[in-house]
């Protein structure tokens, strides 16, 4: 009989087969002409992108994708759902065709592979190389140490195809059993699966997904042991096995929603700068002493904690190490583990990276324990932490996703790979039809969608309670440059091109390419947006300045609804009351 934990894991996680797509995506025309647009913002990808696709009009073994240049791209459909990889520059627009084709030319092109060589399976695209174990299950009877299960890869590579690196599971549970699969395995996407079961109960899901040109694995781990633990069940990644890096690396922190620096120095001189310093305890108040992270191994020392969004009080976003010059981070060997997609973590305990007479170790929980102060970015004890755990999952159920990073910006990888993303950002709505409005006099105009202005910030009764007034207001010269109360259509011109203007360069941060998350006086710097409301109530405003106002306000209504800005599940910063 399956236990509470393998059962609410199960329903997490769908089985290792490929399953019909659980997801309402954007499908492929009916012409195949597929066109991604950014609008100013940021450039999108390399990333993996999917859409939905009519199997009768575009049926496979007979298809080609091609860019705009007529280069034949890399894809794969899987379950009707056509996925390649995709990338979109700032300000401009990309485009991909999928047409029928006299041979099937979907793994034209690709620089993924795949090979299983006796235990061992190796994946590998042009920048980054996984080897994992063989497609497989084994069961325990009676259930093994840790030490005798298999981990859920052995080794990485960069381009020159050294290996370097180890893992290993350790926690006091036995191992009852242990599969590994291909989920996926096409010229566009390999994705595999590592599932571990523990006695007397517990489950551990490992998967990780490659594609070509990117370089980054990306890893999504889900556990749920059915109980709180205390920090004793981890995976340890020795990110210095098998070489010898010179330089180290930490993604640090910055101001609010600013892109953080990379703190980088020789990685001889940072491990025995943090052997010589004293510990101290964490600044936290009260009386006692402040719960320690547990030590996974004697000899270890802890080095910094990683977290996938608030990085204050020390906090790091990253870690990578490389053999070449301190100034070049990523030159020669490397290798860097990086937190992905902050609104996809749940239970966000920190990555505890210890050091040794080697090199740096990174240590992953794989069950649930109480978060703290002195551990994490949040406190499941104190009053006066304000964060939220998803309370639709069992309080024993974590998830979280990263990645192993070979490219040269650290302190980048998280926005551009792990920040909303060109798969969900392409199924945004943006175009709003032109509105049809009724006459300024009647103080209200409605839009093709059914809209009414004003009807958000201010209301109709509001705004001629102040038009009868208007001459005795304090304020009554400014008010009188407002369309609601002007009836002036440059007036609503003004006004539109203004927040046109501010949301195209907003205040400080770019909302569309962060590290973290959304900063707590986000409502303050976007405080103009409610002369938006006044332009549009102008039925004679432009229809291209409507247009590209409502484009705007409805990239930054699905950007705030974005939980990668927005956790909801908010054990992911420091949550305070104030």
């Amino acid at each position: 009989m399956m236990s509470a934990a393998s059962a609410a894991l199960a329903l997490a996680m769908a089985a290792s087969e490929p399953q019909g797509d659980p997801l309402a995506r954007s499908a492929v025309p009916e012409d195949g002409r597929i066109v991604m647009r950014d609008y100013g913002y940021r450039d999108w990808g390399p990333e993996l992108v999917r859409y939905a696709v009519d199997a009768k009009r575009f049926p496979t073994g007979g298809l080609v994708l091609l860019d705009a240049a007529g280069k034949a791209v890399p894809f794969q459909i899987d379950g009707g759902v056509l996925a390649f990889v995709a990338s979109v520059p700032k300000g401009g627009d990309a485009t991909w065709t999928l047409k029928p084709s006299p041979t099937d030319r979907s793994a034209e092109n690709t620089r993924l592979r795949f090979a299983q060589a006796g235990g061992r399976l190796e994946v590998r695209n042009e920048h980054i190389a996984l080897r994992l174990p063989a497609p497989g299950a084994k069961a325990f009877d009676p259930p093994v140490g840790a030490g005798g299960a298999t981990p859920p890869v052995y080794q990485w590579a960069g381009a020159d195809g050294a290996w370097m690196g180890r893992a290993r599971l350790v926690t006091p549970r036995n191992v009852a059993s242990q599969s590994f699969s291909l989920v996926r395995s096409g010229p566009a996407c390999v994705e595999y699966e590592a599932r571990y079961r523990f006695a007397p109960a517990g489950e551990y899901v490992w998967r990780v997904r490659l594609s070509p040109g990117m370089p980054i694995a990306v890893v999504t781990e889900e556990f749920d042991f059915g109980e709180a633990r205390d920090g004793e069940d981890v995976l340890l990644l020795d990110l210095h096995a098998g070489w010898r890096p010179g330089s180290v690396g930490w993604v640090g922190a910055e101001g609010e929603q600013m892109l953080p620096p990379l703190h980088s120095s020789p990685l001889a001189d940072y491990l025995a700068a943090k052997r010589s310093a004293r510990e101290q305890a964490p600044p936290v108040g009260g009386e006692g002493q402040a719960p320690s992270p547990r030590v996974p191994e004697a000899g270890m020392s802890l080095l910094e904690r990683i977290v996938p969004a608030g990085k204050w009080g020390g906090y790091k976003g990253g870690v990578q190490l490389w053999d070449g010059p301190v100034d070049k981070p990523g030159a020669g060997r490397t290798i860097g583990l990086v937190p992905l997609s902050a609104g996809s973590w749940r239970r966000t305990m920190a990555l505890n990276a210890w050091g040794g007479d080697a090199g740096i170790t990174v240590s992953l929980p794989i069950s649930v324990r109480p978060m703290r102060w002195s551990l994490d970015i949040a406190d499941d004890f104190s009053p006066f932490s304000t964060h939220e755990h998803d309370e639709g999952l069992s309080r024993t159920y974590g998830r979280r996703c990263w990645g192993l990073y070979v490219g040269p910006e650290p302190a980048r990888a998280q926005a551009r790979f792990g920040y909303i993303g060109l798969d969900r950002y392409k199924d945004w709505v943006v175009e709003w039809g032109e509105s049809k409005g009724l006459s300024a006099s009647a103080g209200r105009s409605e839009g093709s969608q059914g809209e009414r202005y004003p009807g958000g910030f201010f209301s109709p009764a509001h705004v001629e309670r102040i038009r009868k007034v208007l001459d005795e207001h304090p304020d009554g010269e400014f008010l009188k440059t407002w369309y609601l109360l002007s009836g002036r259509t440059e007036d609503a011109v003004r006004h539109a091109r203004l927040v046109i203007e501010k949301l195209k360069k907003p205040y400080r941060e770019n909302d569309f390419f962060l590290v973290g998350l959304s900063g707590y006086r986000k409502s303050q710097f976007l405080t103009f947006v409610h002369r938006a409301e006044d332009a549009l109530a102008c039925d004679r405003l432009p229809a291209e300045l409507r247009r590209e106002l409502l484009l705007r306000l409805s990239l930054y209504a699905h950007v705030m609804s974005e939980p990668d800005l927005n956790p909801p599940a908010r054990a992911c910063t420091w949550a305070t009351t104030t």
